[in-house]
Parts: C-alpha cells; structure tokens; sequence
C-alpha cells in the first residue's frame, strides 16, 4: 500500500509539471536491409516537415570539399531533397554487408520517406510515404527489389509474454493471499479467480494497446490508474460476494493483493516492453 501512495503521488507531480520533450522513452524507426551483397550504401529518412524536435532541413548548405564518399551520399540527397516536398536533416548511417540494421531512436519523423544512397554506382532511390504507427516501428527491405518497400512488422513477442506473465502471477497471488485471509471456501476461491481473470484481462488488454502505440511511459502513468479502478471493483464484488466475512478483513485483503500485483505488474510491464 506505501509503495502504491507513494507511485501515485509521483504521478500526480509529474503530470502536474510542464513535461520536458526529454522525458521518457522516444520513439523508434528499426529497419533491417536484406539482400545488400557486397555494396555499400548509406541511408537516412526524409521527413515531411522541414523542423521536427532538434532537426532541420539542410536546405541548399551542400559539402563543398567533398572528401569522401559520405560526403558524396550528403550532397546527392540534399539536391534531391531541394526538389521534392519532403526535407532531409542530414542524418547518414552506412549499410554493408557488416551492418544491415538502421535505426533511428531519437525524434525520427512520423511520415517519411527511406533514401538510400549506393556507394559503387552513385545511384539514389527513394521510397514512397510511410509512416511510423507503433511507438517502435519495425520494417523490412529487400535490396533485391526495384522499388524501395517497407515491409512493416508488428514486433509483439516481448509484450505477449509479459501479458501473460501478469495475468497467471496475478492470479497465483491473489489466491494464496485469499487463503491467508482465509478465504478459503470453494465459492471463495471460485470468485477470486474469475474476478481476477476478467480484470487483469482487460487490465492487460489496455496496456497492451498503450504500450504498442506510447511505449513504456504509460507503464508509470496509465497503469497505475488502471489498477486503482480495479481494486475498486475488486472491493466491491467481494463485499458483495463475501457476505459472512468482515468488512475490514475484504478491504485489507484488496488493499495488499492489488499492491503486490501492482508493484509486479509494473516491472515485468516496463520490463516486457519492447
């Protein structure tokens, strides 16, 4: 029960302060190259706004000692972003057959384009408009195709295990702990169980939706919430349920069970999370 106070009064500080665009986890744009052989090339997105968070459009600022082939990927994108209605921030990262994943983890843009730039035969390609739905979006690109396509993936394995995780501990806990209590009576057992099921069910159901399209942040701002509304109609069904038991016996029994399961989801919630 401390440890619930004491994540709620943290919340409510942090919501109540202006939030700085540095907190917390950011988003994400992994893509993985498949088929890229022995070239080399150096990729980046192009965004459609010209300032997004701590980047801005290059413009018409080209490298004019170009010393190496870098230099040259900068200076072909730039003039093809001078022409077109999308805006490149100057960001390169080199894709070989060493090194096939790009990533870009802090402000990438929400719509953009994939450029990518071949080293041996001075080519550039540009994707059509994708855009970054999940909090960490996965795609896939065969080099092998003529066009550039964005094969998006739907990266949910960590968070599945964790929702089951949580939904079988939460159950575990919540009846043994009856049983200390002395719940003890197949009816009370019974209506544990199902109570447990169904909440943490929709519980993680919830989460699950937060986590996929906010990231890990909802964890210590959605969930808690979540769990204060489920205690409630935990208290509620119980009193109703157990009517030969005492009034303080159910709320303290509420009370700790829904604190222990609170404090393990949100661990394995944070922790699952991709």
């Amino acid at each position: 029960m401390k440890k619930l106070i004491i994540y709620i009064l943290l919340i409510t500080l942090f919501l109540s302060q202006r939030v700085s665009a540095d907190v917390g986890p950011k988003p994400s744009v992994n893509i993985s190259f498949d088929n890229v052989g022995n070239k080399t090339y150096y990729v980046t997105l192009l965004s459609e706004t010209d300032v997004y968070g701590p980047y801005h459009d290059v413009g018409n600022n080209l490298i004019n000692d170009v010393q190496n082939e870098e230099d040259k990927a900068f200076n072909t994108i730039a003039e093809y972003a001078l022409n077109d209605d999308y805006y490149f921030y100057g960001d390169l990262s080199k894709i070989d057959k060493d090194n096939n994943l790009y990533r870009w983890s802090y402000y990438p843009p929400k719509k953009f384009k994939l450029a990518i730039y071949c080293v041996e035969d001075g080519t550039l390609r540009v994707s059509d408009i994708y855009e970054r739905v999940a909090f960490d979006s996965y795609f896939n690109v065969d080099m092998n195709d003529t066009n550039i396509i964005l094969d998006e993936k739907v990266e949910l394995g960590n968070r599945l295990k964790g929702f089951a995780l949580r939904v079988v501990v939460t159950i575990l806990v919540e009846a043994l702990l009856g049983l200390l209590f002395t719940f003890r009576s197949r009816k009370e057992i019974k209506t544990i169980v199902i109570v447990n099921l169904i909440t943490q069910l929709l519980l993680n159901l919830i989460m699950l939706f937060f986590d996929y399209y906010s990231g890990a942040m909802v964890w210590m701002i959605i969930f808690p919430l979540l769990e204060i509304v489920v205690l409630v109609i935990e208290m509620i069904v119980y009193m109703i349920s157990f009517k030969d038991k005492k009034k303080w016996k159910i709320v303290l029994y509420a009370i700790i069970a829904n604190a222990i399961t609170f404090y393990i989801g949100l661990m394995t919630g944070m922790m699952f999370s991709i």
